[in-house]
């Protein structure tokens, strides 16, 4: 069954693993959820602090590759496909990295019944010529229920 345009509630729980240095980070918003043919397309806007721009965002993703698009106040459009080792480009409005990511896990999935899913993403990141870490992503969908 294919979703058109299906409210989710998206989450997503980010651990950064730097030596013996670790660090996580968790983002909650309100998106859309669009599949189809193994295809899962998520928008939302991240959540913002005062005096900041809007950040939108949207991932689109396939059991083999999934890419990131933020645009606003970080922009960055990046492609993970496991195994292999991807570039892109970070930027805000004070500085603009290139960055390098080498996907070492990617898996993703929708279940129509009970209405939720996720995507596992695990790379690791280099920004300038810096390795930065190894992030371990989940990203949590479950569809949003009327009031």
């Amino acid at each position: 069954m294919t979703h058109k345009g299906q409210a989710v509630h998206v989450r997503i729980h980010t651990l950064i693993t730097d030596g013996d240095r670790q660090e996580s980070h968790t983002m909650e918003a309100g998106g859309r959820l669009l599949q189809g043919s193994g295809l899962l397309v998520i928008r939302f806007t991240e959540p913002k602090e005062a005096g900041e721009r809007p950040t939108t965002q949207q991932i689109k993703c396939t059991e083999s590759e999934m890419t990131v698009r933020r645009q606003g106040q970080v922009t960055m459009n990046q492609r993970f496909s496991e195994g292999v080792t991807t570039e892109g480009v970070y930027e805000t409005p004070e500085l603009r990295m290139p960055m390098e990511t080498t996907t070492t896990r990617l898996s993703q999935e929708w279940d129509d019944v009970s209405g939720r899913g996720e995507i596992a993403l695990s790379y690791d990141l280099v920004l300038q010529g810096e390795k930065t870490g190894r992030y371990d992503m989940t990203i949590t969908l479950k569809e949003a229920t009327a009031t």
